[in-house]
Parts: C-alpha cells; structure tokens; sequence
C-alpha cells in the first residue's frame, strides 16, 4: 500500500485510510484530513443534506437518454461520410462519465477514425459540418468550427450544446489504444509534456474508464465539487479546469469515503493549499513515464490516463488565478457549517446598488452562471467633447487600468433582458429601472460606497 502525503499548513489531523490506487507526494508532520468541529448529529444531518444536493444535481434520465439519441443521430450521418473511414463514436465529457449536474450540461462527443493524419482534422471538421449541415433531420441545428489550439467542433442541437473531437483510432481495445497514443506522441515530439494535447482525443477513454471505476460516494462528491466550481467567478480561462476538480475530488473521496462534509472538506482543503498539492494517479502508467520537471511542479495534478498532462498547469503558471481559488476555497470553509445554500452561494459576495453616471463606458458583456449578464466596464476622468477626443480618452484609460491593474465588474439581473448583437450595445434605461450588481475585482482608488449612481454610454461600441 502506497503512503499518501501533502504539505499544507491547514489544520489537520491524521487520515483514516490510504488510497492504494493514487499515490501523493511531499513530506510533511499532518496526513492530510482536515478536522470538522462538528456534533455527531450534525455532521449526519450535513451529510444528508449533502446527498439531497447531489441527487438533485443529477440530469434526468430522459434529458441523459435523449442526449444518446442525439449522439446516435450525428454519428449515423457522419458515417456517410465517404472520404474518412469512421471506426466509432463515443459519448464522453459529463454524460459519459456520469458527473454531469442539471440544470446546464454539454453534449461531448469522441469520432474515432482509421487511416488519418493530425494534420487532417481540420478538414475533417469541415466535412462533419458540411454532412451534418446537409441533413434535413438537423434542421434548425447550428453548428461552428471555433479557432481554438485543439481540433473542436461545436453546435446546438435540439436545446443541447454539443462538442465533437475527432481522434486516431490506433486500436478497438481500450489499453492498446492508449499504449499505441503515449508512444505516438513520444516518436513525434520531442517535449512530449508541451505538445501532447495534439493527441488528447485519442486519449480520452481513458477520462471515462477512470470515473467509472468510483462508488457512488464518489461521483456524489464530482457532483457536489463541480457544483461549487460553478459558484465562484474566476473570470480567466483555466484549461482543463472541469477534469481538473473532478480529479481533485476523487483524491478526496479516498481519504473519507463515509462522510460526504467530510470529504468536501478535504476537497476544499486542497483547493486553498494548491501551492501545494502533489498528487499522482499510477492506475494507467507507472511514474517513471513522467518527465522529472513537469513532477516539479506545483500545484501538480497530474492526469490519471496521460503522463505528460498536468491539469493544474494554469494555475502553476498563473499565481493570481490560482489564489483566487484558494481565496473562495477558503470562505467556504468558513461555511462549512451553515446551510447549504450559504455553502454554495455566489463568489465573490457581491453589493446591490442603483447606478446611473455619464463616465462609465461599457467595455464587455456576458452571461453569468446564474443567468445575469456581466459587464466590464472603466471610468472616464472627464468627459470627451467629441467623438475622437472620447476615442483618445478611452484608450489612456485602457492603458492606465492595464499599468495599475484597476477594474470593476458589473453583473445586471434585469427582468427585461440584456441584449448584445454584434458590436456590444445596451438598453440604457435597463440599469436604470433595476438593481444593479457590483463586484470590485482588482485593486482600484474607487471606494463601493461612493457608487451612488451610474449608467453605461451605449457609444463607446461604435468606436472600437
């Protein structure tokens, strides 16, 4: 059995048990499990409530099973497809691994085919797109090829958002598949740990073996993490940030499998000490197939079905990000024992004000987990008396908020809704009828309380 060991400066005491099938790294005087002051009867009632959020988070059977027919339909008119020999299809993402919580989830989906180059998914992606476009069964479907660093291709199909990535179909079995990928990406690259996302689709299975290997106790805990990821605004792109908590959860779920709070207080404990999480999973491959460095960093979490992929590296190369995690990993704690609609509220805590002010000027838009609508936006030092004049002080501010890091937030819950087409254009009169939410999110001069009124120019969209 292998010893499991973190450094962190939390409160802890010593683990009931080891998992053996993942192993974590560091020296340090505290096992990691974090100590709950809290009654017996207590803890049974969070751990009950814990449950009912999970359950409640679970998608209908009928939503999950017209999700397969979905997939079914796509991959029976993809297989017309002439110039690509396809092999299989396979449901992965939330669906496929059973993590996925309602009321919003994504469609994901894996094409494997024979005989194809890399290099060749991008017209790969434009003949799905063409035959899917082409079919009259998918009418009123959209679908998109984004310019994203991986091959991707998106759409909406029948109220359902949908990816689809093609892949190398090296092997039918499962292992092989995934034993013929790693030594593909280990003849092709020479740095193997910057340039494997090239073959991540080839490697996905493995994503989808690993979380249908867990209990139930488990994939309550994904749920109830994934959950909690939703409520906190990080406001940068993390890579690889859903797979990422869904790893660091079952982490958690090896050291209690018997108290869900208990667990999720593991879960959280790792999230506020990421600076120093270490964790491996040796289910797939030994780890002497990963490079030295990437073991080096931290937080390291590495992929339980790729070596060469940390899904924590985003926040090892960007400090602020990851302290915002810890940040909100650690109010939570905090609640730990309050309700559970106090545990999971929105993070950051935001202030309702009424604004209205002529030197706001919007700067973007868009959609919040709860439905809102948030908006960037900067204040002007003075007003401009021409349109050039305006243009010139908009982009000293720009320069200015960049050299100072200064900038707010704004997220609008308007019964009426906040429309963007295009080129970002507001109706004015919506900040003026209803409440406004305010965020500071970075350092700024601007005190809150001094935010008695304020309204976005609708001109500012005409000068970009």
């Amino acid at each position: 059995m292998t010893t499991n060991r973190v450094r962190t400066s939390s409160n802890i005491v010593a683990a009931k048990r080891a998992p053996t099938s993942a192993t974590m790294f560091g020296h340090s005087k505290h096992p990691l499990n974090m100590t709950l002051h809290m009654s017996r009867q207590a803890k049974a009632r969070a751990d009950a409530n814990l449950l009912q959020l999970s359950l409640d988070l679970t998608p209908a059977e009928t939503d999950l099973e017209h999700c397969t027919a979905i997939a079914k339909k796509i991959f029976s008119i993809l297989q017309t497809i002439n110039e690509f020999s396809i092999d299989r299809s396979e449901i992965i993402g939330s669906v496929g691994k059973k993590t996925a919580i309602a009321p919003e989830f994504d469609l994901d989906c894996v094409i494997f085919i024979n005989d194809v180059n890399i290099d060749d998914f991008r017209q790969v992606l434009k003949s799905f797109k063409q035959a899917l476009e082409s079919e009259e069964s998918m009418s009123g479907a959209t679908f998109n090829i984004p310019k994203l660093k991986i091959a991707l291709f998106d759409g909406n199909v029948e109220g359902f958002k949908i990816n689809i990535v093609p892949a190398i179909n090296f092997s039918q079995n499962n292992a092989k598949q995934r034993e013929k990928t790693l030594q593909r990406i280990k003849l092709d690259y020479p740095e193997p740990s910057r340039d494997w996302y090239r073959y991540s689709s080839s490697l996905i299975h493995g994503q989808v073996e690993f979380l249908d290997r867990q209990t139930p106790f488990t994939i309550n805990l994904i749920r109830l993490a994934k959950y909690w990821n939703r409520s906190i605004y990080i406001g940068e792109y993390v890579a690889g940030r859903t797979t990422l908590i869904e790893v660091m959860a079952v982490y958690a779920a090896q050291l209690e499998d018997r108290s869900l709070i208990g667990a999720f207080s593991i879960f959280l404990d790792l999230m506020r000490n990421l600076k120093l999480v270490n964790i491996t999973f040796d289910m797939f491959y030994p780890l002497s197939e990963v490079n030295e460095y990437l073991l080096e960093e931290r937080p390291l979490v590495l992929d339980p079905t790729n070596p060469y992929n940390n899904l924590a590296h985003d926040l090892f190369s960007n400090n602020k990000v990851r302290k915002k995690f810890e940040l909100f990993a650690e109010v939570s704690i905090q609640r730990l024992g309050s309700s559970v609609s106090d545990l999971f509220a929105m993070q950051p805590h935001y202030s309702t004000v009424f604004v209205s002010c002529s030197r706001r000027w919007l700067v973007d838009v868009g959609d919040c987990m709860d439905g809102s609508r948030r908006v960037k936006f900067f204040i002007l030092s003075r007003d401009a008396k021409s349109k050039d004049e305006l243009k010139r002080e908009i982009e000293n501010e720009i320069q200015e908020m960049e050299k100072f890091q200064r900038g707010w937030e704004f997220v609008v819950k308007s019964k009426e809704e906040v429309v963007t087409i295009g080129v970002f254009k507001l109706h004015a009169h919506a900040f003026l009828e209803n409440d406004v939410i305010i965020s500071q999110v970075e350092k700024s001069s601007h005190n809150l309380n001094d935010l008695s009124g304020l309204s976005i120019s609708q001109d500012y969209a005409r000068l970009r």
